[in-house]
């Protein structure tokens, strides 16, 4: 028997689009697939984006819909619920994930990530990263997470291997894991969400290296670190800006990232006010924004 679905088009701002993307996985899409600027739904904003998910159309499903309306709506998202004919969904959604190649000038080696179903040996120099994108807490496609991968390699390639690095706010835990690929001795990753440390466990497994995750703080994680990544909102980079200067090693690398690039200015003058000195900016644009990452040295 054909199976009938309802298409699911949700919209709202793309610094939520995490949240979004767990409530659909929630409501019982098997996946989500994030549009491009390009292919977005005509009328979205700069600084929006799109996700597109399915549910099969039995049970409760307008209920869970209605639901799942109100609480998008708590966070700015709106959804469309459309008919739809089995195309073969369940299949059809991963081809919207690709691989993401990271690389840089520098360095010797790359970084590729890949899901389960795209995996294969690696090549000369590349380091894979096999994520689960149906846990819904990013693959890497996203330019702020992009530029911290650059970031590693380019640390990576002036000064050797990272003896240890903290992640702050890991979701997926993608930059920890990448750290352990590119040599990382000790590395930890943090995040106030239970279920994204779940992933980020699930993710390392499967990547076979080993990764401390923790719900704690990053001042209550022990030690500092020689690099630590910060992949946040600008206004929480800010917020916790001593707590995370304080993990920072003297003469370690801080990668500042999640700034829209009107907002860089603003976030480097308040690290350098605590002892950062700038060593570069990187720059990204997609997801429904202009972006920028920061790395710094700590002074001293």
């Amino acid at each position: 028997m054909e199976t009938l679905w309802i298409e699911i088009i949700a919209t709202g701002p793309t610094v939520r689009v995490g949240e979004a993307s767990v409530e659909l996985i929630g409501a019982g899409s098997g996946g989500v697939v994030e549009e491009g600027e390009a292919s977005a739904p005509a009328g979205v904003e700069v600084g929006t984006s799109s996700l597109r998910a399915y549910l099969a159309e039995e049970g409760e499903v307008e209920e869970s819909i209605r639901l799942l309306a109100k609480t998008l709506k708590l966070i700015g998202w709106s959804i469309r619920a459309l008919p739809y004919r089995d195309v073969g969904w369940t299949e059809k959604w991963k081809e919207g994930i690709k691989p993401v190649k990271v690389s840089s000038p520098d360095s010797l080696v790359s970084l590729t990530v890949l899901t389960s179903w795209q995996m294969r040996a690696p090549g000369e120099d590349e380091r894979i990263i096999e994520i689960d994108p149906g846990l819904a807490f990013g693959t890497g496609s996203h330019p702020t997470t992009k530029m911290c991968l650059k970031a590693l390699l380019q640390i990576t390639a002036e000064g050797g291997k990272i003896p240890t690095l903290l992640d702050i706010g890991t979701g997926s835990g993608i930059l920890a894991i990448a750290s352990k690929k590119l040599g990382c001795g000790r590395a930890v990753g943090t995040d106030i969400d239970e279920d994204a440390l779940g992933a980020a466990a699930s993710n390392a497994r499967q990547n076979r290296v080993r990764v401390t995750f923790t719900t704690k703080s990053p001042i209550d994680v022990r030690g500092r670190f020689s690099v630590v990544a910060a992949n946040i909102l600008s206004g929480t980079l800010i917020e916790l800006s001593k707590e995370i200067f304080a993990k920072v090693k003297p003469g370690g690398i801080l990668i500042l990232s999640g700034i829209l690039r009107e907002e860089a200015s603003g976030v480097e003058s308040v690290y350098r006010a605590l002892g950062m000195k700038p060593v570069r900016r990187l720059r990204g644009k997609g997801g429904g924004g202009d972006w920028s990452a920061l790395v710094m040295k700590r002074c001293g």
